[in-house]
């Protein structure tokens, strides 16, 4: 099986190696949201499954075929999605982050998470320094 990469090679790595006759080591990329968040680092090639070109390619197809959605030549004033690097995220009292974290069950189970741990290790730094303190 010859994986697939957005720069036209001849084999991939693991082929070349071994002269062709391994097989592609399977990608960490699985989604086609993962691909589009790695093209903006720009990096010199991507090895993709066939499944994330699929994902690609629907996805593509599916541009501009809802009822809300905004064709890339836009007119001017039409709506579309801000930019999440643009986002002040802390503005009004950070709504832009509340609603960020209540469309994303993922992100909020992990910021929770990381909060408790964060919690939990300031206390023991703090008894740490009373501990010390005392002596």
């Amino acid at each position: 099986m010859h994986c697939n990469t957005l720069v036209p090679r001849p084999r991939c790595d693991a082929q070349r190696l071994t002269g062709g006759l391994g097989t592609c080591p399977a990608t960490s990329i699985v989604t086609a949201k993962e691909v589009l968040a790695l093209v903006t680092l720009k990096p010199d090639h991507l090895t993709l499954s066939g499944a994330v070109l699929d994902q690609l390619a629907a996805a593509e197809s599916a541009v501009g075929t809802g009822a809300d959605a905004v064709p890339e030549s836009a007119p001017v004033g039409a709506q579309k999605e801000p930019d999440a690097k643009n986002i002040n995220y802390l503005e009004n009292g950070a709504a832009a982050l509340r609603e960020a974290f209540a469309h994303d069950a993922e992100a909020s189970r992990k910021m929770a998470d990381a909060l408790k741990i964060f919690g939990e290790m300031e206390e023991k730094t703090k008894e740490l320094l009373r501990v010390a303190l005392r002596a």
